[in-house]
This record gives C-alpha cells, structure tokens and sequence, in this order.
C-alpha cells in the first residue's frame, strides 16, 4: 500500500469512529430525553390524583414548567453549562390554606424527581430576625437566594412575596430577567401567603388578572406605576392559580 493510500485509510478510519461515537452519544441523550419525559407524565398523574378538582389550566402551567426544565438536565458526571435564564412560576391560593402547602411541597418534590439539583430551598428574608425594615429585607432576600444558589440550589422558593416592601421585592426584578439574571438555570418558584379576594365563579384567567391587578395595589405607591409595570410582567410569566375546595 503506498504511504498516502495508508493515510487516507487511517483517516476514513478515525472519521468513521467519530461518527460512531457521535450517534452513541446521541443515543445515549435521546434514552436520558425519553426518561424524563415519562418520568413529567409520572409526576404529573401523581400530582393530579393527590390534589384533584383543580383546573386544567393549573395543570397545563404546571406541566409547562416541568417540561421547561428539561432543557437544564444532564446525566452526565459534570455540571451543564449555566447560559439558560431562569424558568419563573408564581402559584396563588384561591384563599389561604395548608392544603395549598401541601400542594407546593409536592411540586418541589416533584422537580426534585427530575434531577437533585432541583430540591427546593425556601427563601424568607423574614426569618430569624425582628427588624423587618425594607432595606434590611432586601439585603437578607439577596443575600439568601445568591448564598443558595452558591450552594448549587437550583429551586429557590420565595415564599409570601406579598409581604415583601417594594423596595424589597426589587431584588426580584433582576433576578427574575431572562437575560442578565444572575441564577442560570435555575427554578424560581414563588408564591403568595394572603391571595386577593375572589367571587366564586371567577374563571382562571380573571383570576390571574386580578392577581395582577392585586400586586399592583401592593407596590404602585411605593414604587411608582412605570417600576411596577416592569416588575410584574416577570413575576407572573406562568401563574398556577391552587383552587381551595
């Protein structure tokens, strides 16, 4: 065989090995894809049967979310690459109940069924401390969701963000951006203690606009209409109105 005929082959060699590899690695994320996606359809028929009469659209957001993650998965020893903006969820009672506690302990259990790094901590810049002023607030709530997400928690639950002053709930705004938001693929999940007064019969979507409108009484006069109308729109990206039988 002359010395480029060899080369040649060993070459065509190299590149067919390559491909090989390639359509193994390819195989190998397709099969990891298809477990979690049925593992989504497990959490989800579980999560519907222990909380049942609730929405369809409740469902349709919840599910949403748990798909969203997927992307952030890897089965492989090392970390992905932290590019991704964060998924934001914001879930409201219909009136203030344990059942709706329950219900969010099991969502966190159920991402935590998707990957360990999603296992929920929660953050309450109101523990452990009696000055509740709005600058002491805001500098614990930032300084509890960077020190966890330091800590490699990718599920940070920011409870009863109706408490919260404007000027606390700010951290929130730069936090939740999908472009400069300093927790990559991470899961913010928030959620409100006292919700707003709803007439039976109100329709998912007319809850959530009064939800809207309920965070805006909230904050419009401290912070001003133009900082709330920023804000908002990325708290309530998905909303998962919990109906309390």
């Amino acid at each position: 065989m002359q010395p480029g005929a060899s080369v040649l082959h060993r070459r065509a060699a190299l590149v067919s090995l390559l491909v090989i590899i390639l359509m193994l690695i390819y195989s190998l994320c397709s099969l990891a894809s298809s477990d979690l996606k049925a593992e989504v359809e497990t959490q989800m028929r579980q999560l519907m049967e222990t909380f049942p009469n609730q929405s369809l659209r409740l469902w349709v957001t919840v599910k949403s979310a748990l798909l969203s993650q997927l992307r952030l998965s890897s089965k492989w020893p090392s970390e992905p690459a932290e590019n991704e903006s964060p998924t934001v969820l914001l879930f409201a009672p219909t009136t203030p109940s344990e059942n709706f506690q329950r219900f969010l302990g099991r969502f966190g259990e159920a991402l935590r069924a998707l990957d360990k790094r999603w296992s929920c901590v929660e953050i309450n810049p109101f523990d452990s401390s009696a000055n509740t002023s709005p600058e002491v607030l805001k500098r614990k709530l930032y300084d509890q969701l960077t020190e966890a997400y330091k800590e490699k928690k990718r599920c940070l639950h920011v409870a009863a963000i109706d408490r919260l002053p404007g000027e606390a709930v700010l951290v929130l705004h730069g936090f939740s951006d999908p472009i400069s938001s300093p927790l990559r693929n991470a899961f913010l999940l928030l959620s409100l203690e006292h919700p707003p007064n709803l007439q039976p019969g109100t329709t998912h979507r007319e809850m959530e606009t009064h939800l809207r409108r309920y965070l805006h009484s909230l904050w419009d006069n401290e912070l001003g209409l133009d900082e709330v109308y920023a804000l908002i729109p990325r708290l309530t990206r998905q909303i998962g109105i919990f109906d309390v039988q």
